[in-house]
């Protein structure tokens, strides 16, 4: 590997981190959710680098999202499953940060459960809809990210994306979310 390789990428790393991705419109195309829907596979949590999220059970593992109405507009409902027996209803609500022309981010909606009416913001750093999607969660720490991958492929982070997740996400913090355990 060349020295100026590595200098670039190092280079490229710091620029991508020193502004969130969402603040971005050069890289709309990347991220953008629209295009992924409707969900024809359920997606699930695969990776994130924080240990306890604040909506989906702390430190819970199995992390499933369902679309279970279609899109209309802008707006979809889904079900998020997760620690393997918790259900909730959510509301998804496309929309794009400033200076986009593509949806770049989701503000979701609790439509039922103990979190009813709470809603929270997650925004695209990559969305390829057939390997899988990455968000930044503000709502559980500044550089919160998780990594989604639809059902089929399971443990099957492709490599592109992991790659994405360890440039915009950090190395230090992996938190495995799917398992043997899980029911699906």
């Amino acid at each position: 590997m060349s020295f100026s390789f590595v200098v670039a990428v190092v280079c490229f790393a710091v620029i991508a981190n020193a502004v969130h991705p969402e603040r971005r419109p050069d890289l709309g195309e990347f991220q953008d959710e629209f295009k992924c829907f409707p969900h024809e596979t359920p997606w699930l949590a695969v990776l994130r680098n924080y240990e306890s999220d604040p909506y989906f059970g702390g430190k819970a593992k199995c992390i499933r999202v369902t679309q279970s109405a279609p899109l209309q507009g802008d707006v979809a409902e889904g079900t998020v499953e997760y620690a393997g027996t918790e259900r909730v209803k959510t509301k998804l609500t496309l929309t794009r940060t400033e200076g986009y022309h593509h949806k770049n981010a989701l503000n979701a909606t609790f439509l039922d459960g103990p979190g009813q009416g709470k809603e929270f913001r997650l925004f695209s750093i990559y969305s390829e809809c057939d390997k899988c999607k990455l968000y930044r969660n503000p709502y559980a720490g500044e550089n919160a990210c998780s990594l989604f991958v639809p059902a089929r492929l399971r443990n099957q982070i492709d490599p592109a994306c992991q790659f994405i997740f360890n440039l915009h996400c950090g190395t230090d913090n992996h938190y495995r979310l799917l398992d043997d355990t899980c029911p699906f």
